[in-house]
């Protein structure tokens, strides 16, 4: 009898470790599991974007890197002379910051007045160890004019007129800057950048007698505080004198 029981608790212990309950050689007992995350594995991300606008005047901008890669991990080249860069190291654990210098862009001619050449432009490849590769492009604009010059001037500045009744018109924007945008300080105007040569403005209709007007500004994006362009709109019937051009103090009549 004992004989037999010893047996069967033999075969007892052979069957359960053929059935795989505590888990066999190689294969994990959830098999939803997932191998876990190297945490010295390499990457990098950012959220620098595709183009970078510099002003005419030397200077530096910088972005983000987050990565675990050493600053000597990454290479840096640029096409122009004029633009240089760099990656780098921060005091913040994981974090890099790419730098990039551009120089001063003044062109003139020989008598020392302002050239209104277009942008210049270079690219810039950033390398990081197998793990990142981005090409940005890197702008730069010169002295920038800004001007519409089909619209009638009066005097006091340039001058759009749009019907009582509301209007959509455009206007034609001469400038060398690399990207420009429009705002207006009146309610019933909405302008709007079609193309880098034209400017939609709209008005709504006129709900009393009293006449309009407003202004609209230009602005280059790379330098919104020098370079700017305004000019007034008003309604058609409008009879407007110098008092009602709204331009402030400051502002530049190109």
């Amino acid at each position: 009898m004992k004989t037999k029981l010893f047996f069967f608790a033999l075969l007892t212990a052979t069957l359960a470790s053929c059935s795989g309950g505590g888990g066999g050689a190689g294969e994990p007992d959830d098999p939803g599991e997932q191998p876990p995350v190297n945490p010295t594995d390499k990457y990098c991300t950012t959220d620098m974007p595709d183009v970078w606008v510099f002003n005419k005047d030397a200077s530096s901008t910088g972005f983000t890197l987050q990565t675990n890669l050493e600053a000597s991990d990454f290479n840096v080249t640029c096409s122009e002379a004029w633009c240089t860069a760099q990656v780098q190291p921060t005091a913040m654990e994981n974090t890099k910051r790419l730098v990039v210098n551009a120089t001063e862009y003044d062109v003139r001619d020989a008598n020392g007045i302002y050239v209104y050449d277009p942008p210049r432009t270079a690219t810039m490849r950033i390398i990081g160890s197998g793990v990142f590769d981005r090409t940005i492009t890197i702008v730069q604009n010169t002295n920038v004019i800004i001007s519409t010059p089909l619209l009638p001037n009066t005097g006091f500045g340039d001058i759009l007129h749009l019907s009582a009744a509301g209007e959509t018109q455009e206007v034609t924007v001469s400038t060398n800057c690399y990207r420009w945008k429009a705002v207006t300080n009146a309610a019933w105007l909405t302008v709007s950048r079609k193309d880098n040569v034209t400017l939609v403005v709209t008005s709504t209709a006129r709900t009393g007698d009293t006449p309009r007007s407003g202004t609209v500004t230009i602005i280059n994006e790379s330098d919104e505080l020098n370079d700017r362009h305004t000019f007034t709109v008003a309604d058609k019937d409008a009879v407007l004198t110098g008092n009602d051009y709204q331009y402030g103090e400051g502002t530049d009549w190109d």
